[in-house]
């Protein structure tokens, strides 16, 4: 549906489930969705969301999937939050992403960054401080693995003693690679493993 634009569930009562029997749902090559609908929080047992090539989308938030959401080239992302039933979040290609928050349940992040990417996104940083105070508050830590495919700058960044250390040295289970897979990172918080594949020069 290439030139679908809005997503709509007119006139549904408020009282009735959306989509009772839909688990997992599938949004691919289409680049003019500009939202999802309002009312798709309401899909109780929606558990897995995929979008795919949708290049307007520009928030997802308040929704209940119980699982994973799986992001592909959201170039017009700028805002995912108030997802409090996530565990599981992929994110491949969303450069413009600019806040992710309030994913309470999350356990496993997923990013692959562009080629031109040099740096952690900035959202990362207080996504990974928000989990920190929930961990404070409920004693029971969410995120506890983090994978991320990049270019050997930001390999290289995120090695022990270097400038993103102190962000990754947070999670307790990391690995960081290149596309390739040939150069990578690894590390384990507890107990403590660090093992790094990368050029000497």
């Amino acid at each position: 549906m290439p030139t679908w634009e809005e997503w709509a569930f007119n006139e549904t009562p408020l009282a009735v489930k959306l989509s009772p029997s839909l688990r997992a749902c599938g949004i691919i090559d289409c680049p003019k969705l500009r939202a999802l609908p309002d009312d798709l929080h309401r899909a109780t047992n929606l558990s897995q969301l995929v979008l795919r090539q949708t290049y307007e989308l520009g928030e997802i938030n308040h929704l209940t999937l119980t699982y994973g959401l799986e992001v592909t080239n959201g170039r017009g992302l700028k805002k995912i939050s108030n997802i409090p039933t996530l565990r599981y979040l992929h994110l491949d290609n969303c450069p413009n992403l600019e806040c992710v928050e309030n994913l309470g349940k999350l356990q496993h992040l997923m990013l692959v960054c562009s080629k031109k990417t040099k740096q952690l996104p900035t959202w990362l940083r207080g996504l990974i401080e928000q989990q920190r105070n929930n961990t404070a508050s409920t004693h029971s830590r969410s995120l506890r693995k983090f994978e991320m495919q990049c270019n050997l700058q930001l390999l290289k960044s995120c090695l022990e003693g270097n400038e993103n250390w102190d962000t990754i040295k947070q999670i307790p289970s990391v690995r960081v690679l290149t596309y390739s897979g040939q150069r990578y990172m690894r590390y384990t918080k507890d107990p403590y493993n660090y093992d790094a594949k990368i050029p000497s020069n």
